[in-house]
């Protein structure tokens, strides 16, 4: 093994042994790891950031071959980097202790399923309505639409949103008819979000419960539409967490596994799994309070920050999904094919240039069903 990186860096990080990277993208590591642990050193670890996923939707959009391009850059940012790391910034890393660095004070060892919560529920509390479920309502209407779903089967239904977090999806369901929408999440700071933005908004019907998607607190078989968007890949077992999901949907209801991350993912996740190794430690506080005063809006934060931070990331093939779906009773399983607008999966759809070098297979999105006979194991 590198003594760049360790053989968990290349199990969170594979570009760091294959592909187009896997030359620059050990320079970059060793570069940023090499400025410390100090709260000033977390601030310059954070411009990489936004800096790398500025580039790569840059050359995303521009048509070239991307390979070779993301390669420079990543090359050029380590340079950066090492610039930066001379022996008067040693000097002044090694003089700075800040006693509120969680890394110091902690004393146990956290709930993974805790932290995830958490994390995801203070990276939304910043949300204004437009960004907060108007944006995502839209989102989901093109989705679901143009994979032939009418948004019309929602009405009158009973909804649960699976790991709902500060419940932006819950809003769109009921937006959309739903009769009662429940979300269930394991973040108290999330649900207490939730349930704020549901008293200024004035909703009725939507109900907010704490709670794991892997031991979901109702009966069998007790909702129409069962829905989960971004969360199993984040748990410690989430084919556990999918037969809890056709456990509590009705037979002939409908199951929307909204989002698993995709493997494989391209050069969009090579960039992102590079970020993870390269921020692995840092204080989510403190990289959200870099990046916000740098400039960047909460959105964009919470964009970048979302698959960075949280300790659970894992991806799945087509084939580990349908395998599994099919052998706990799933019937009628659909991949999507289509997104929205700037989904990866549309961009694919779209026949963009270099599309599958960038992005891979695409957004994992899944519809089914469960037979009147339950199939569920």
């Amino acid at each position: 093994m590198d003594a760049l990186f360790s053989a968990e860096d290349a199990a969170t990080a594979p570009c760091l042994l294959e592909g187009p990277l896997r030359d620059a993208a050990p320079e970059l590591l060793a570069a940023v790891r090499g400025l410390g642990t100090s709260r000033l050193a977390v601030n310059f670890r954070a411009l990489s950031v936004p800096y790398l996923f500025n580039a790569m939707e840059e050359i995303f959009d521009s048509g070239v071959e991307p390979g070779a391009a993301l390669d420079a850059r990543v090359r050029g940012l380590a340079q950066w980097y090492k610039s930066v790391n001379s022996g008067f910034w040693r000097k002044l890393e090694s003089g700075i202790v800040d006693p509120a660095d969680p890394r110091r004070i902690s004393t146990s060892q956290p709930d993974v399923e805790q932290v995830t919560g958490e994390h995801f529920g203070r990276l939304f509390a910043d949300f204004v309505a437009e960004t907060f479920w108007r944006h995502p309502l839209n989102q989901f209407r093109a989705r679901i639409e143009r994979n032939g779903i009418n948004v019309s089967l929602l009405e009158g239904k009973d909804v649960l949103d699976a790991g709902c977090g500060a419940g932006r999806l819950a809003f769109v369901f009921k937006e959309l008819g739903a009769q009662c929408v429940v979300g269930i999440d394991i973040s108290e700071s999330a649900l207490d979000l939730a349930r704020r933005r549901q008293k200024e908004i004035g909703v009725t019907g939507l109900e907010f419960q704490q709670g794991s998607v892997l031991q979901l607190p109702f009966a069998d078989n007790s909702f129409d539409i069962v829905f989960s968007s971004g969360v199993y890949h984040h748990t410690t077992d989430w084919r556990g967490g999918v037969k809890e999901f056709i456990r509590v949907l009705k037979p002939d209801g409908l199951g929307l596994l909204y989002y698993l991350n995709e493997k494989p993912g391209g050069l969009f996740w090579d960039i992102v799994e590079l970020l993870r190794v390269m921020v692995k430690g840092d204080p989510l506080d403190w990289m959200r309070q870099a990046l916000s005063v740098h400039g960047l809006p909460g959105p964009r934060i919470i964009y970048l920050l979302d698959p960075l931070m949280v300790p659970i990331n894992v991806r799945l093939t087509t084939g580990d999904i349908e395998d599994f779906l099919r052998e706990i009773g799933a019937i009628d399983v659909r991949r999507f094919t289509r997104g929205a607008d700037r989904d990866r999966l549309e961009r694919i759809y779209q026949n963009e240039s270099f599309a599958r070098e960038k992005f891979g297979i695409g957004e994992n999105r899944y519809a089914f069903g469960k037979p009147r006979a339950a199939g569920w194991k």
